[in-house]
Protein backbone atom coordinates (compact mmCIF):
# COMPACT_ATOMS: atom_id res chain seq x y z
CA UNK A 1 0.00 0.00 0.00
CA UNK A 2 1.52 3.55 -0.79
CA UNK A 3 1.82 5.60 2.10
CA UNK A 4 -0.59 8.03 0.65
CA UNK A 5 -3.34 6.13 -0.10
CA UNK A 6 -4.32 5.64 3.56
CA UNK A 7 -8.03 6.45 3.71
CA UNK A 8 -9.04 8.67 6.49
CA UNK A 9 -5.61 10.47 6.94
CA UNK A 10 -4.24 13.55 5.37
CA UNK A 11 -0.95 13.17 2.94
CA UNK A 12 1.59 14.05 6.51
CA UNK A 13 -0.35 11.54 8.73
CA UNK A 14 -0.31 9.12 5.96
CA UNK A 15 3.37 9.17 5.58
CA UNK A 16 4.14 9.32 8.81
CA UNK A 17 1.78 6.24 9.95
CA UNK A 18 3.14 4.22 7.07
CA UNK A 19 6.89 4.90 7.30
CA UNK A 20 6.50 4.26 11.29
CA UNK A 21 6.33 0.79 10.50
CA UNK A 22 9.17 0.58 8.95
CA UNK A 23 11.31 1.84 12.00
CA UNK A 24 13.07 4.26 10.34
CA UNK A 25 15.83 6.25 12.31
CA UNK A 26 13.45 8.81 13.34
CA UNK A 27 10.93 6.50 14.81
CA UNK A 28 13.19 4.33 16.85
CA UNK A 29 13.43 6.08 20.34
CA UNK A 30 9.23 6.83 20.00
CA UNK A 31 8.78 2.84 19.70
CA UNK A 32 11.09 2.10 22.53
CA UNK A 33 13.59 0.16 20.46
CA UNK A 34 17.02 0.53 19.63
CA UNK A 35 18.05 -0.11 15.78
CA UNK A 36 19.93 0.55 13.12
CA UNK A 37 19.32 1.82 9.39
CA UNK A 38 21.98 4.50 7.08
CA UNK A 39 19.95 8.30 8.36
CA UNK A 40 19.33 10.01 5.14
CA UNK A 41 20.29 13.30 6.53
CA UNK A 42 23.88 12.08 7.95
CA UNK A 43 26.45 11.05 5.56
CA UNK A 44 28.28 8.08 6.79
CA UNK A 45 29.41 5.75 3.74
CA UNK A 46 31.42 3.28 5.89
CA UNK A 47 28.33 2.44 7.70
CA UNK A 48 26.07 2.83 4.89
CA UNK A 49 28.33 0.50 2.47
CA UNK A 50 28.95 -2.07 5.00
CA UNK A 51 25.46 -2.80 5.54
CA UNK A 52 24.44 -2.78 2.21
CA UNK A 53 27.76 -4.96 0.94
CA UNK A 54 27.31 -7.15 3.62
CA UNK A 55 23.88 -7.41 5.30
CA UNK A 56 23.95 -10.56 7.08
CA UNK A 57 28.07 -9.44 8.75
CA UNK A 58 26.70 -6.20 10.54
CA UNK A 59 23.35 -7.53 11.61
CA UNK A 60 25.41 -10.05 13.59
CA UNK A 61 27.60 -7.15 14.37
CA UNK A 62 25.15 -4.82 16.03
CA UNK A 63 22.71 -8.15 17.40
CA UNK A 64 19.78 -7.37 14.89
CA UNK A 65 17.19 -9.93 15.17
CA UNK A 66 14.40 -8.18 12.84
CA UNK A 67 14.83 -6.61 9.65
CA UNK A 68 12.24 -4.31 8.14
CA UNK A 69 12.72 -3.72 4.25
CA UNK A 70 10.55 -1.46 2.15
CA UNK A 71 7.28 -2.94 0.06
CA UNK A 72 9.32 -2.65 -3.65
CA UNK A 73 12.20 -3.49 -1.93
CA UNK A 74 12.43 -7.33 -3.64
CA UNK A 75 9.72 -9.70 -5.14
CA UNK A 76 7.52 -12.28 -3.59
CA UNK A 77 9.78 -14.82 -4.65
CA UNK A 78 13.00 -13.55 -3.38
CA UNK A 79 11.32 -12.84 0.16
CA UNK A 80 10.70 -16.31 0.28
CA UNK A 81 14.22 -17.42 -0.13
CA UNK A 82 15.37 -14.93 2.16
CA UNK A 83 12.35 -15.93 4.63
CA UNK A 84 11.02 -12.58 5.14
CA UNK A 85 7.16 -12.36 5.53
CA UNK A 86 5.22 -9.41 4.57
CA UNK A 87 3.61 -7.12 7.45
CA UNK A 88 1.55 -4.23 7.23
CA UNK A 89 1.50 -1.98 4.81
CA UNK A 90 3.39 -4.33 2.66
CA UNK A 91 6.78 -4.44 4.34
CA UNK A 92 8.90 -7.02 4.58
CA UNK A 93 9.82 -8.73 7.66
CA UNK A 94 13.07 -11.00 8.31
CA UNK A 95 14.09 -12.74 11.45
CA UNK A 96 17.97 -13.57 12.09
CA UNK A 97 19.93 -15.15 14.43
CA UNK A 98 20.41 -12.58 17.69
CA UNK A 99 23.77 -12.24 18.90
CA UNK A 100 25.08 -10.51 22.08
CA UNK A 101 25.92 -6.70 21.29
CA UNK A 102 29.81 -7.11 22.59
CA UNK A 103 32.47 -9.52 22.97
CA UNK A 104 36.47 -10.15 22.05
CA UNK A 105 37.94 -10.63 18.82
CA UNK A 106 41.32 -12.46 18.65
CA UNK A 107 42.99 -10.25 16.00
CA UNK A 108 42.02 -6.73 14.31
CA UNK A 109 43.96 -5.21 11.47
CA UNK A 110 44.23 -1.24 10.83
CA UNK A 111 43.23 -0.49 7.42
CA UNK A 112 43.59 2.99 6.02
CA UNK A 113 40.54 3.53 4.25
CA UNK A 114 36.93 2.49 3.81
CA UNK A 115 37.52 0.87 0.47
CA UNK A 116 40.73 -1.49 2.36
CA UNK A 117 38.18 -2.51 5.03
CA UNK A 118 34.91 -3.38 3.27
CA UNK A 119 37.52 -5.53 1.20
CA UNK A 120 38.59 -7.41 4.56
CA UNK A 121 35.17 -7.46 5.51
CA UNK A 122 33.90 -9.00 2.32
CA UNK A 123 37.02 -11.64 2.23
CA UNK A 124 35.56 -15.58 2.24
CA UNK A 125 35.96 -16.53 5.72
CA UNK A 126 35.81 -13.25 7.41
CA UNK A 127 33.86 -14.50 10.88
CA UNK A 128 33.08 -11.02 12.22
CA UNK A 129 33.17 -12.45 16.06
CA UNK A 130 36.81 -13.57 15.96
CA UNK A 131 38.46 -10.75 13.74
CA UNK A 132 37.84 -6.99 12.93
CA UNK A 133 39.52 -4.07 10.85
CA UNK A 134 40.05 -0.87 13.01
CA UNK A 135 40.41 2.61 11.71
CA UNK A 136 41.81 5.30 14.30
CA UNK A 137 45.38 7.58 14.57
CA UNK A 138 47.66 6.00 17.29
CA UNK A 139 46.32 2.60 16.92
CA UNK A 140 48.37 -0.58 16.39
CA UNK A 141 48.94 -2.26 13.22
CA UNK A 142 47.96 -5.64 14.54
CA UNK A 143 45.94 -6.58 18.02
CA UNK A 144 46.36 -10.51 18.68
CA UNK A 145 44.53 -11.89 21.53
CA UNK A 146 42.10 -14.45 22.58
CA UNK A 147 38.15 -14.43 21.11
CA UNK A 148 35.92 -14.82 24.15
CA UNK A 149 32.40 -13.09 25.66
CA UNK A 150 31.60 -10.00 27.07
CA UNK A 151 29.25 -8.71 29.45
CA UNK A 152 27.65 -5.37 27.93
CA UNK A 153 25.18 -3.34 30.15
CA UNK A 154 23.37 -0.09 28.90
CA UNK A 155 22.91 2.64 32.13
CA UNK A 156 21.53 5.36 29.41
CA UNK A 157 21.40 6.08 25.83
CA UNK A 158 25.05 7.99 26.71
CA UNK A 159 26.74 5.83 28.98
CA UNK A 160 27.73 1.80 28.49
CA UNK A 161 29.08 -0.86 30.53
CA UNK A 162 30.87 -3.47 29.71
CA UNK A 163 33.26 -6.42 31.54
CA UNK A 164 35.43 -7.98 29.25
CA UNK A 165 38.71 -10.26 29.66
CA UNK A 166 41.72 -8.95 27.42
CA UNK A 167 44.24 -9.58 25.60
CA UNK A 168 42.21 -8.81 22.57
CA UNK A 169 39.92 -6.22 20.52
CA UNK A 170 36.84 -5.67 22.94
CA UNK A 171 34.05 -4.91 20.21
CA UNK A 172 31.05 -3.18 20.95
CA UNK A 173 27.68 -3.68 18.53
CA UNK A 174 27.03 0.43 18.93
CA UNK A 175 26.90 2.87 15.51
CA UNK A 176 30.69 4.60 16.08
CA UNK A 177 30.81 8.40 16.43
CA UNK A 178 34.27 10.35 17.80
CA UNK A 179 32.09 11.49 20.70
CA UNK A 180 32.64 8.10 22.43
CA UNK A 181 35.09 8.10 25.47
CA UNK A 182 36.21 5.40 26.91
CA UNK A 183 37.71 4.13 30.53
CA UNK A 184 39.36 0.99 31.17
CA UNK A 185 39.51 0.36 34.76
CA UNK A 186 39.26 4.55 35.58
CA UNK A 187 41.86 5.41 33.04
CA UNK A 188 41.71 6.37 29.72
CA UNK A 189 41.90 4.34 26.46
CA UNK A 190 41.32 5.25 23.28
CA UNK A 191 38.18 4.18 20.77
CA UNK A 192 38.88 2.45 17.79
CA UNK A 193 36.15 2.09 14.58
CA UNK A 194 35.65 -1.65 14.07
CA UNK A 195 34.46 -3.01 10.79
CA UNK A 196 33.94 0.79 9.82
CA UNK A 197 30.86 1.24 11.93
CA UNK A 198 31.38 -0.07 15.66
CA UNK A 199 32.91 0.65 18.65
CA UNK A 200 36.43 -1.07 19.63
CA UNK A 201 39.11 -0.76 22.82
CA UNK A 202 42.04 -2.58 23.02
CA UNK A 203 42.34 -4.52 25.60
CA UNK A 204 45.12 -5.73 28.01
CA UNK A 205 45.88 -8.73 29.51
CA UNK A 206 43.54 -8.85 32.35
CA UNK A 207 39.74 -9.23 33.14
CA UNK A 208 38.86 -5.22 32.87
CA UNK A 209 35.73 -3.13 32.92
CA UNK A 210 35.37 -0.33 30.42
CA UNK A 211 33.27 2.17 30.59
CA UNK A 212 31.77 4.26 27.72
CA UNK A 213 29.93 7.49 27.20
CA UNK A 214 28.86 9.88 24.75
CA UNK A 215 29.88 13.71 24.95
CA UNK A 216 29.51 15.25 21.44
CA UNK A 217 32.84 16.34 19.60
CA UNK A 218 32.90 20.10 19.72
CA UNK A 219 30.52 20.15 23.09
CA UNK A 220 33.05 21.43 25.58
CA UNK A 221 34.64 24.35 22.90
CA UNK A 222 31.26 25.15 21.77
CA UNK A 223 29.95 25.71 25.08
CA UNK A 224 33.70 27.64 26.15
CA UNK A 225 33.17 30.01 23.35
CA UNK A 226 29.33 30.39 24.24
CA UNK A 227 30.31 31.36 28.24
CA UNK A 228 32.96 33.33 26.82
CA UNK A 229 30.09 35.38 24.50
CA UNK A 230 28.03 35.37 26.82
CA UNK A 231 30.25 37.50 29.59
CA UNK A 232 31.31 39.67 26.75
CA UNK A 233 28.28 40.59 25.92
CA UNK A 234 27.33 40.97 29.70
CA UNK A 235 30.51 43.05 30.44
CA UNK A 236 29.73 45.43 27.49
CA UNK A 237 26.34 45.72 28.84
CA UNK A 238 27.32 46.88 32.22
CA UNK A 239 29.69 49.11 30.74
CA UNK A 240 27.42 50.83 28.62
CA UNK A 241 24.68 51.39 31.20
CA UNK A 242 27.00 52.74 33.93
CA UNK A 243 28.40 55.16 30.77
CA UNK A 244 24.95 56.19 30.22
CA UNK A 245 23.95 57.07 34.35
CA UNK A 246 27.85 58.76 34.06
CA UNK A 247 26.88 60.55 31.12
Amino acid sequence: MHPLSLSGLSARASVAASTSQALLPQFNSVARIEGMAPYFTASDPGYARGIIANPPTYFNLFGVRFVIDMPGAFSVRTARERNFHMIGFGYWVGEYALYPRSFVVARATRVGSIAEGLAHVAAPGFDVRREAVIRGDGLPEVVEGTAAPAGWERIAPDRMTVHARGPGMLVIGEHFDPGWRATIDGRRAQVAEVDLAALGVVLPPSEVKVELRFVPAGLLPGAAIALAAGAALAAASWGRRKWVRVA
